[in-house]
């Protein structure tokens, strides 16, 4: 098939799928990334919280302009959060912490 990588040599570790390949051999990238790289297809945002360090925010994981929260997908090197209040945590000394909070 299209995403065929060819004959596997006797000594290449296979997988069922590409969730349990990223899963056991490339965990530090998020998984969503993993996943939608080797399978070609578009990355799935997580809907979780990262800082952007450059504005000292922290931001949504998505894709959607019109959320004003939004960051952008996340880099594999991103620490995830599953809530703003979480993410707020890393950057405690600034005030309004996220995004669409004015400073």
């Amino acid at each position: 098939g299209a995403l065929c990588g060819g004959f596997a040599n006797s000594w290449n570790e296979l997988f069922d799928t590409a969730s349990a390949c990223c899963a056991g051999k490339l965990s530090w990238i998020p998984r969503s990334t993993c996943v939608a790289q080797s399978t070609k297809t578009a990355v799935a945002s997580s809907g979780q919280w990262f800082v952007d360090w450059s504005l000292e925010k922290c931001v949504k994981d998505c894709d959607n302009s019109a959320d004003v929260d939004c960051g952008g997908i996340a880099n594999t090197w991103d620490q995830l959060h599953a809530s703003s209040g979480a993410c707020c945590e890393r950057i405690w000394y600034v005030d309004d912490c996220t995004k669409g909070s004015s400073r």
